[in-house]
């Protein structure tokens, strides 16, 4: 939020913070920022309340299991307690978003992108650019890998434009997460 923020100073911002510590410091940092709105919901497929993994190391928190290999790559991520947290979908959430096109939907769920896509294909099916981490191998037990993510978009009407900010590996150097730069087809003229 805060690079958008400083890449494109007049954009509204809707940002989703399920961690209510993490939340609270996201309207903090906003809190004269009158173009910028905060949930303090996880978004899913589904409207539920759920148990998620807050793990040591906030940015591998998550609604999924962080899975073994999560943990022999990045040993501080160890350690998470289980906390209730509501999920809401996108598309449920649509109303009060107000989205004006064109805009760009950037999505961070830490292996839960494809209940995001599911519970969002109206609000994505609208956007022009998506931003969405792609993981190569699995960090979060269930979690689907890039071709999955990489259909679920194609099927919504967007086309695979590379990738920004890969996570390597620190045993192998192996690209374990990306995220993945979608834009909107445009019909044929």
């Amino acid at each position: 939020a805060l690079l958008i923020r400083k890449l494109l100073p007049q954009v509204a911002i809707c940002s989703f913070e399920p961690i209510p510590a993490c939340y609270a410091k996201l309207v903090k940092k906003f809190n004269n920022d009158m173009t910028f709105k905060a949930f303090n919901v996880a978004i899913g497929d589904k409207a539920e309340t759920i148990e998620m993994n807050i793990n040591d190391f906030s940015p591998s928190s998550s609604l999924l299991e962080i899975d073994e290999l999560h943990v022999q790559n990045f040993k501080h991520t160890v350690n998470s307690v289980r906390q209730q947290i509501p999920v809401k979908t996108l598309d449920g959430l649509r109303a009060e978003l107000d989205l004006v096109k064109p805009y760009m939907v950037k999505i961070d769920t830490q292996g839960y992108e494809d209940k995001v896509i599911k519970g969002g294909q109206e609000v994505l099916a609208g956007a022009e650019v998506i931003f969405v981490e792609l993981s190569y191998r699995t960090l979060y037990k269930e979690q689907v890998l890039f071709d999955d993510i990489y259909n679920d978009l194609v099927r919504l009407g967007f086309q695979y434009h590379g990738n920004s900010e890969e996570l390597l590996s620190p045993i192998n150097g192996a690209v374990l997460q990306s995220d993945g730069i979608f834009i909107k087809r445009q019909p044929l003229k």
